[in-house]
């Protein structure tokens, strides 16, 4: 009698299985690594904002005496974007994609709010929750 030494279809649904078992254990890693690049990116990115805000926050108060009084503010006014009664928008910055692409930040999808007077920085959509009660 002849053996057969061909793949049975129950070795096959094993391999298949298998296969796919391997393939998806790959992809959540390789979605888990991208996510932890893209929030470290993040985080650097926000450091980076920090530093110009401080930088600026520390001209503002040595305006005058020992820096120039004409130095780069970034950013949209947040009292032209909000309308709120009181004052407190006053000191507030938007900064969106082109403002962060002038300060030197790139591959940004994030927008901040910024105080150089009180050199505070924040997500725009931790601001909204914070300071406007939203």
């Amino acid at each position: 009698m002849k053996k057969n030494q061909g793949v049975t279809l129950v070795s096959m649904i094993i391999m298949i299985i298998m296969i796919a078992i391997i393939a998806s254990v790959s992809v959540i890693n390789g979605t888990k690594t991208v996510k932890e690049a893209k929030e470290q990116q993040r985080e650097q990115n926000l450091a980076h904002v920090k530093a110009v805000v401080s930088r600026i926050s520390i001209q503002d108060g040595t305006e005058g005496s020992l820096t120039p009084a004409n130095h780069k503010v970034y950013g949209t006014p947040a009292g032209n974007v909000w309308t709120v009664e009181d004052d407190s928008l006053n000191d507030w910055y938007i900064l969106e994609k082109n403002d962060l692409e002038e300060m030197g930040i790139e591959y940004v999808d994030e927008t901040y709010v910024v105080n150089y007077k009180d050199n505070q920085v924040y997500y725009f959509k931790d601001f909204n929750s914070i300071m406007l009660g939203e």
